[in-house]
């Protein structure tokens, strides 16, 4: 009985309005909320703008291709062989076939980078694929920095031309070369 008087006493001492003022009974919050509308100034900054340039070196986000992409030199290529070798290798093998240790126990074994849907996909989407991730593949935007992640792009079209070129496109001392490691 005396828990029952003293919930009574808690209950009649709350003033409901005074409690629930915060609450919105039409959860309306996403409309009734500080914004800055079109062509209107802002408070928050003293120039009155509200959209800022990018901070310096942020990449784009957008559907179409980005153009960020550092020139093509031989020390881009090395650059993305040895971060390809560090970060991709493991799942995608040496020579991007799939066929490895790790891809073996894998529930959904890794595409060879061979594929030719894979060599379907421009610069923009192989590189959105090394950021963002795809499947089951994890983003590597922590562990690339946007500069590496387009020198794996390149070094993963170098690695297709090279096991997909056709002997006969090879220059001569190319090809007397290759007889002589035949034998």
């Amino acid at each position: 009985m005396k828990y029952v008087a003293l919930c009574l006493l808690i209950l009649t001492s709350c003033r409901s309005h005074a409690v629930f003022r915060e609450i919105d009974p039409s959860f309306n919050r996403m409309q009734v909320q500080p914004r800055v509308d079109p062509y209107e100034e802002s408070a928050f900054f003293s120039d009155g703008l509200d959209m800022r340039q990018p901070p310096r070196g942020t990449v784009p986000f957008s559907p179409r291709p980005t153009s960020t992409r550092p020139p093509l030199t031989r020390a881009l290529l090395e650059r993305g062989q040895n971060r390809f070798d560090i970060t991709c290798a493991a799942c995608h093998g040496p020579l991007g076939n799939g066929d490895t240790v790790v891809a073996e126990h894998m529930q959904r074994r890794p595409p060879s980078l061979h594929e030719p849907r894979i060599g379907k996909l421009s610069d923009a989407e192989l590189y959105r694929v090394i950021r963002e991730g795809y499947g089951y593949m994890p983003s590597y935007a922590a562990k690339l920095p946007p500069k590496d992640s387009w020198a794996v792009v390149a070094y993963v079209r170098a690695l297709r031309l090279s096991q997909n070129v056709q002997v006969s496109a090879l220059s001569e001392h190319l090809q007397r070369e290759l007889r002589k490691e035949a034998q």
